[in-house]
């Protein structure tokens, strides 16, 4: 296989949908953090063919941006149209003959250009029936991110990550501690219904002379 063709067939991308087995070497809130730990092992001269970023819990976001209206619809697609057909007079005017040179066929391209996108806008619109009837944007978004080495360079893996990261190799941060144990802390005392503890009986909290006589 030669240079060019093995190089052609890392830029397709993923070959396979199986998962890459291995071990977690980080876990990110974000993918640019996940990414700068793959660019930190890459900087330290790590073969970054051994590591894999994985999203997890993966969710397909649709975030509504505006309501739609007829008005709307017929603006918006006579706005695409005058570009479409500005576009289509641009290429007549340079391309057609040179005999009308008054910019008549930039201008009527405008306008019958406008006046199609507004009529294919409408009825698409009408089409609906009044499903959907907002304007919105997709995206796929995951809950975070986990850099995962074959088990044969993990080690060393971790040990960069752990030598060269600004706070260190540290899988579990606090604010992860936090999500996992949120009433860790807290007072887990029962008291009865007229304010008396249940056991016992309660002591006011030390002041800080405790010891001194």
């Amino acid at each position: 296989m030669s240079m060019h063709s093995s190089w052609a067939d890392m830029a397709q991308g993923p070959q396979s949908a199986e998962l890459p087995r291995g071990v977690t070497a980080g876990s990110y809130a974000t993918y640019p953090e996940a990414q700068a730990a793959v660019d930190l092992l890459a900087d330290q001269g790590f073969a970054v063919e051994h590591v894999s970023i994985i999203g997890k819990d993966l969710k397909l976001v649709e975030r509504v941006v505006a309501p739609l209206s007829y008005p709307k619809v017929a603006l918006s697609s006579a706005v695409s149209g005058m570009w479409f057909g500005l576009l289509i007079g641009i290429l007549l005017s340079l391309f057609g003959s040179s005999a009308d040179q008054s910019g008549f066929p930039l201008f009527s391209s405008v306008l019958l250009g406008a006046a199609f996108w507004m009529l294919f806008g409408v009825i698409g619109y009408a089409m609906r029936r009044g499903k959907h009837d907002f304007a919105s944007t997709y995206a796929v978004v995951a809950s975070g991110y986990e850099v995962i080495i074959d088990q044969e360079a993990a080690a060393e893996a971790k040990r960069l990550l752990q030598q060269h990261s600004p706070d260190g190799y540290r899988q579990d941060t606090p604010e992860h501690v936090q999500r996992q144990h949120p009433n860790q802390g807290e007072d887990h005392r029962h008291d009865l219904p007229d304010g008396r503890p249940e056991y016992g009986v309660r002591l006011p909290p030390s002041s800080g002379d405790d010891g001194q006589v």
